[in-house]
């Protein structure tokens, strides 16, 4: 049973009729009020501040509203989902250690941890819709709607388009069909054409003739094939005479260059071919038999060095 203070208020009117203002009755009573103690019996009601309970709460129960007074109701959780504990300062909800989780996500938002381990992943959502691979397999649209593996082959295969809307298979390349462009030499490949040197006199010569010659190159080696004529000054001296390289060199050595040359007009007559170090041509040198023109076929091979 409660207690509140009542009060004793003046008999008189607030307001003195004569001056307009709060009666001398009520000015002394604001100045210094009197109060008695009396004593209320029930329960305050909602509509009035209170609860309109006389009960107390236990342990892990709460006042629930009901839109026109308050009763008490009970914290529960819910089995294998959500666990509630109590004690006499808090109420602590969590997840229950049972809990095995729902059957959809229902919600957006993004998926930090975990590991999946439910079906397979569609291509429409997302995924391949494979769920195992071996090594060296790629994977491939097998339609609009759905992935393939295509698995690796034996070494040497390339894999090759077969047109649109038709997926790619391993093949070997086929030279005929498959291959543009010209291969250079550095690649393996092969380059010839015909150009016309330049022939520089060393020793015995008067006069020389120079006609096209004819090369072809593969990797880093270049063959040269043509005919040049020779007038000698003397018989019997060594004659030399140096010819220009249709691909451009660094001959670091006589051996870097070799070939021979025969001539038709003197049967007598034949010479050897060699590299000249450091001046990036070859050489062609044999003993003279007659200050006659002589024609000289010749054939060499020389290195494309770096």
């Amino acid at each position: 049973m409660a207690t509140i203070p009542k009060v004793k208020f003046p008999q008189s009117p607030f307001v003195d009729a004569t001056t307009g203002r709060i009666s001398r009755e009520w000015q002394q009573w604001l100045l210094n009020p009197q109060f008695i103690s009396v004593t209320l019996e029930g329960v305050i009601g909602a509509d009035s501040g209170g609860t309109g309970t006389g009960d107390i709460p236990g342990v892990g129960q709460i006042l629930i509203g009901n839109g026109t007074a308050y009763g008490i109701g009970n914290v529960l959780g819910v089995t294998n989902q959500i666990a509630v504990n109590s004690s006499n300062t808090e109420i602590r909800i969590g997840i229950s250690p049972f809990y095995g989780g729902q059957a959809s996500i229902s919600t957006v938002g993004t998926i930090t941890s975990g590991t999946w381990q439910g079906n397979t992943i569609s291509a429409a959502h997302g995924g391949t819709g494979l769920s195992s691979y071996n090594t060296g397999d790629l994977l491939v649209a097998a339609d609009a709607t759905s992935f393939s593996r295509l698995p690796a082959v034996v070494s040497g295969s390339v894999l090759k388009s077969m047109g649109d809307l038709t997926a790619p298979a391993w093949g070997p390349v086929n030279l005929a069909t498959d291959v543009t462009g010209t291969l250079p030499p550095a690649r393996g490949g092969a380059t010839s054409g015909d150009y016309t040197p330049t022939i520089t006199p060393i020793v015995n010569v008067s006069a020389t003739t120079i006609h096209p010659l004819m090369y072809y190159q593969i990797g880093n080696k270049v063959t040269v094939a043509g005919r040049v004529d020779i007038d000698a000054i003397n018989n019997a001296v060594s004659t030399q005479i140096a010819i220009s390289l249709p691909i451009p060199s660094n001959i670091a050595s006589s051996a870097d260059c070799a070939g021979t040359a025969d001539s038709v007009s003197a049967t007598t007559e034949s010479g050897v071919i060699y590299g000249d170090p450091g001046a990036d041509r070859a050489i062609l040198a044999y003993t003279s038999t007659t200050t006659a023109l002589t024609s000289f076929f010749f054939i060499f091979c020389y290195r494309v060095l770096p």
